[in-house]
Parts: structure tokens; C-alpha cells; sequence
């Protein structure tokens, strides 16, 4: 490991920063440079606070040595001369001549070390990553690799990297966009790669570039872990996808120990050679991006949304879906989502919804206003630029304000659906894409009921042994509104049922030995659920087919549901919304005759 004496820890010397007169440079100076215009230069900086006047306690001024280039480096960045590299040329010295020859001093902090003369430790370069895949357009770790800070801490100054694609001698600004260097996950510095000014030829078409200004500390005893990343640039031609190489140049790593020495790591020939500490990655094309949208339809039933007479009902969903990116990363542009309404409408969909909302990965992307009277409408959200990783999965709602009752819509037999769902995507290839999904999301019945019923547990079974007897048996839940109680009739005709022909779907006849309704407190031959409870009602039945011309698969399903609100003697309403497959049985096959069991 190579090292460099910087100074020594000096006595604390304080000096008055004074202004430094204008000088005339002519000629450019660096490391090794000496003569009064470096002495010029140094009165500058100190001025400055550049460096510091106890620099030169028992040192006599007028040697370009790493101190003087740290200092013209700290002055070029605060000054806007880039690279700010500590070479005092042409660039640096017409700065300074437009600034009257003196800089304005610049409160700066130093970082203090703790520990001695340290250095590099247990340097290895990491097998992984190596062969790396780097698609267009994306960002991938090349190379990773691991030191110790031995007896002090170290603060990293910089590092030298070296590129090479030897097969076609391809230049890296002309297929590299950036380079990014981590320590400890965390982005120390970053260079264009696609500016050619970034890069030194070296040797046999292979070029190297410097990370500079890293000045990340690594404590005394830590192991750090350096990764350098690749972005590869966006439509490359086929002779450019090629394979790189990338190590690390022989003492390539500079840091600066507490004792103020540059110690160097780094174990690279500076040569491509497919040497040990080399990794190599390929350029590839881009994947070709796809998309899905699933619908659950457990997730987009039928259901019943109740709305109000007087008030706006918003926020409801009426359709859920998952999108997954399952090649390529892609981006979402655009989203067209066609609402109809249902089987039995009358009105057109702006006469009963007025907003609808479209929300991916739980946050609203877009809103838009239902303008059709007919019976459907394709709302469209555009410009929405949501990225999807390659695998990653999105939720996808749409919601929808409905619009008070009274004066716009009937509520007898309202309702919604969304009919498709249309994305339009661009893959990582920059190609147009679309994906259009027909699973509907399930109706959705408006209601202006003022109780709520939804579906619990639906059983068929054999009543005795014969098997052509059989027990039906709908619990369903039954919720008062807040305000009233309300009161569920007794008689089989106020709350009555459907015999389904499990095989067509379609209702049938079948002798009805009994039937029964419980589960709440009865009150003059009604059940009575107090507001804002909520009761599971249990309806029986017991069919017969004993004697029957044919045997039957049959089920029973809910039909409707008779109610009253606020007392007994009020008038009846019926409850039909929603009432539909989710409240049916499962089939149980009635003989006609008798089976042996």
C-alpha cells in the first residue's frame, strides 16, 4: 500500500486572515510547482480560509504540495470552477482575476479523525455481483468491495476505476449514462458517464474515471463496503451490446488517515486482462414490458350501496382489481375505465353518480366528472405516470360519488357496473402498450332502503332418511338504522323465498311442509331489531318430494324481506336489492321415491 506524508499534528497556531494582493499569473500550477506565484496563491487560500495559516508554522511558503491542491479544490468548488480538481490553471485563474485577485472567505468545518497512523485493512474484492445483466435504461452493481480501517479512522478522498470493452473497442460515454458509487448504501458521488470529459484513455481502448470529493469516513475497526452501480443508456444498438469489464486501478483508493497521511488501496495491473479483482457485466435490450389486471370476484360481488334522499354518498367502491408487471418494468400512462348501468335502469349515469376516482396502490391518481345520460360512459385518466417494477403488483379502485335521491333517480331498480377497464403503458423498450381487462367489477344496486341485509351462512341437508325430505336453512344479518327500529313480518308472504332448479338456475314448485323465521325478539307477529342493531335471522324451510314426478335438485334463496319502521302499524316495505345467488342454498337432490339407507 503506498503511502503519502501530508503533515504532521501541529501546535494550534492562530493567524489573522488578511487580503491578498492581485497577482498575475503566467503559468499553470500543480502538485510539485514552486516559486512566488505559488507563494501568491498560498497567501490567497489562506485569506480564504482555504488553508490553514498553521500550515506553514516552521514551513516556508512557496511548494505546490497535496495541502496547496486540497485547498485550490476546496476554493474551486465554493468559487463554481469545475473540475474542482486542486489544478490551478487557466480556468482557476481567470476566476480569480474577475474576483479582483481575492476570494471571500468561507466558513468551513474539518472533519477531525481520531486514532493514528491507520490504514487499509483485509481489502478484497467480492464475488458478487459479477456477469451482471444490465438492461437499457437500468441501474446495476458491477462491483462491491470490502477493507477494514486499521488503527485510525480513514476518511475516502476518491477512487479510480477502469472500464473496458475490448472486443469492439466501444467508448463507455457512448453506452453509459451514469456511475454511482455507495459506501455503506449510502450514494457518495456520482459521475455523467456519458460525457466523454469524464473519462481518461489509458492503454489498449480502456479507460478510466475518477469518483472524486468522496470524503465519506470510515471508523477505526469498521469494515466498509463499497459498491460502484452502472446505468446503462436508453436505445442501444445491437453492436453495442457488449460485455465490460471493471476493477478497481492499482491504488486506486486514496484516504487520509489521522495522522494526516494518504494511504492508497487497490490491487488492479491497471490493465483488462481478466485478472482476479475484474468483474464483468453485459449490456442488454430492454425486456419487453407486460402487463395484467385479475378481478376477484370475491373482491366484486353484487352488492347493495345505500343512498340517501337529501345528502351525497361518496367514496364507494365498485370495482377492485390487481395490476402485475410481469415483464419489464413499465409505466402506467393512461387508465380508461367504462361504467354502465345495470339491467333495468332507467336513468343515465349522470343522473345518479357525479364523481368517479381512480386509485392505485391506495393513493387517488385521478378524478373526473360523469357528463353522459345514457346508459355508459368510458371516464378517462390520463397523464398519470405511475412506474410498476417487473413483479410487483398494484392495486387498482375505482370509486364513485352518487348523487342525493330525491328529484334525480329512481332507486327501484338502479344500479352500476364497470364493464371494461383499458391501460395504456410503455414498456422499457419506449413501446406503446395497451391492456384492456372485461371482467366486470359485479352490479351495484342503489337503495334507498333503511335497512341493510347481507348474506351469512346457507345450508341444504336431508330431512330423515328417506332422502326426499330436505331441510333449507338462509341465516342472513339484518341491521336497524340509527334512528328507528324496525319491525321484519312473520308471515311467509311478507318475508318470503324461491324454490331455484339448481341445474337452470330458474325458480320451480315443490311441496313446502313448513316455514319458519327467528332470531330477533317477536312483537305482535313481527321481529323487532332495535335501532342500530344488527340480528342474524334464520329462515327455514322443508321441502317434499316424496311422490313427485321427477326427482329434483332444488335450492332455496332469499327473495324479499318485509319491514316496517318505527312501530308495527306502520307501513310495510319490501327489501329486493341485492337479493341474488349470494343468498341461496346450496342444491340437495329430493327423490321422488324412497331411497334404501
Amino acid at each position: 500500500m503506498k503511502r503519502f506524508i501530508l503533515g504532521f499534528a501541529l501546535a494550534l497556531v492562530l493567524a489573522s486572515a488578511s487580503s491578498a494582493s492581485a497577482y498575475t499569473y503566467t503559468r499553470d500550477l500543480t502538485l510539485g510547482s514552486q516559486g512566488a506565484d505559488v507563494v501568491a496563491l498560498q497567501d490567497m487560500l489562506v485569506a480564504g480560509g482555504y488553508l490553514p495559516a498553521s500550515t506553514f508554522v516552521g514551513v516556508t511558503k512557496g511548494y505546490f504540495g497535496a495541502l496547496t491542491q486540497a485547498a485550490v479544490a476546496k476554493w474551486q468548488a465554493a468559487v463554481g470552477v469545475t473540475p474542482a480538481a486542486g489544478y490551478f490553471g487557466q480556468r482557476s485563474q481567470a476566476k480569480l482575476a474577475s474576483m479582483g485577485g481575492t476570494t471571500t472567505t468561507t466558513t468551513t468545518t474539518s472533519t477531525t479523525l481520531k486514532g493514528g497512523d491507520g490504514d487499509f485493512d483485509n481489502y478484497d474484492v467480492l464475488g458478487n455481483p459479477d456477469s451482471t445483466d444490465v438492461e437499457e435504461n437500468q441501474t446495476e452493481e458491477v462491483l462491491a468491495l470490502e477493507f477494514d480501517a486499521e488503527d485510525s479512522d480513514l476518511m475516502v478522498e476518491r477512487m479510480d476505476v477502469l472500464f473496458a470493452e475490448t472486443a469492439s473497442s466501444t467508448k463507455p460515454w457512448k453506452v453509459l449514462e451514469t456511475l454511482t458509487l455507495t459506501i455503506d448504501g449510502d450514494e457518495v458521488a456520482e459521475i455523467d458517464a456519458s460525457d466523454s470529459d469524464s473519462w481518461s484513455e489509458e492503454e489498449n481502448d480502456e479507460y478510466s474515471v475518477r469518483f472524486d470529493d468522496i470524503d465519506t469516513v470510515v471508523k477505526e475497526g469498521d469494515t466498509a463496503k463499497v459498491v460502484i452501480s452502472v446505468t446503462a443508456q436508453d436505445d442501444l444498438s445491437a453492436s453495442e451490446l457488449k460485455t465490460w469489464s471493471v476493477e478497481v486501478m492499482n491504488d486506486g483508493i486514496r484516504a487520509l488517515n489521522a495522522d494526516g497521511i494518504q494511504v492508497y488501496e487497490g490491487n488492479g495491473d491497471d490493465d483488462i486482462n481478466a485478472g482476479a479483482d475484474e468483474r464483468t457485466f453485459t449490456l442488454e435490450v430492454a425486456t419487453a414490458g407486460e402487463l395484467s389486471l385479475s378481478v376477484d370476484e370475491d373482491d366484486n360481488q353484487a352488492r347493495v350501496v345505500t343512498v340517501d334522499e337529501d345528502n351525497d354518498t361518496n367514496d364507494e367502491v365498485i370495482y377492485v382489481g390487481t395490476l402485475e408487471s410481469e415483464e419489464g418494468d413499465n409505466n402506467i400512462e393512461e387508465v380508461t375505465v367504462t361504467i354502465a348501468t345495470t339491467t333495468g335502469t332507467t336513468n343515465g349515469l349522470s343522473d345518479f353518480i357525479k364523481t368517479v376516482y381512480l386509485f392505485i396502490d391506495g393513493d387517488e391518481v385521478g378524478s373526473e366528472t360523469v357528463s353522459d345520460d345514457d346508459g355508459s360512459e368510458a371516464i378517462v385518466f390520463d397523464d398519470l405516470d405511475v412506474d410498476i417494477e417487473e413483479g410487483d403488483e398494484l392495486d387498482l379502485e375505482v370509486r364513485v360519488d352518487f348523487d342525493n335521491q330525491d328529484g334525480n333517480y329512481a332507486t327501484t331498480t338502479t344500479g352500476v357496473y364497470v364493464d371494461t377497464v383499458k391501460v395504456d403503458f410503455v414498456d422499457a423498450q419506449d413501446d406503446d402498450k395497451p391492456l384492456t381487462e372485461t371482467t366486470n367489477g359485479g352490479d351495484v344496486t342503489v337503495s334507498l332502503d333503511s335497512i341493510k341485509v347481507e348474506a351469512g351462512s346457507l345450508t341444504a341437508e336431508y330431512s330423515g332418511d328417506t332422502e326426499t325430505k330436505g331441510k333449507y336453512t338462509v341465516k342472513f344479518d339484518v341491521t336497524a338504522p340509527e334512528d328507528d327500529d324496525i319491525f321484519i313480518a312473520l308471515s311467509s308472504a311478507a318475508t318470503s323465498f324461491d324454490i331455484i332448479n339448481a341445474a337452470t338456475g330458474a325458480t320451480t314448485s315443490a311441496t313446502t311442509t313448513s316455514s319458519s323465521l327467528t332470531g330477533a325478539t317477536i312483537t305482535s307477529s313481527h321481529l323487532k331489531i332495535t335501532e342500530g342493531q344488527t340480528k342474524t335471522l334464520t329462515l327455514t324451510v322443508y321441502l317434499d318430494n316424496l311422490g313427485g314426478a321427477t326427482d329434483k335438485e332444488l335450492q332455496v334463496g332469499l327473495k324479499q324481506v318485509s319491514y316496517k319502521v318505527g312501530s308495527t302499524g306502520a307501513t310495510a316495505a319490501t327489501y329486493t336489492a341485492g337479493l341474488d345467488e349470494d343468498y341461496r342454498t346450496d342444491s340437495l337432490v329430493l327423490y321422488k321415491t324412497a331411497q334404501n339407507n
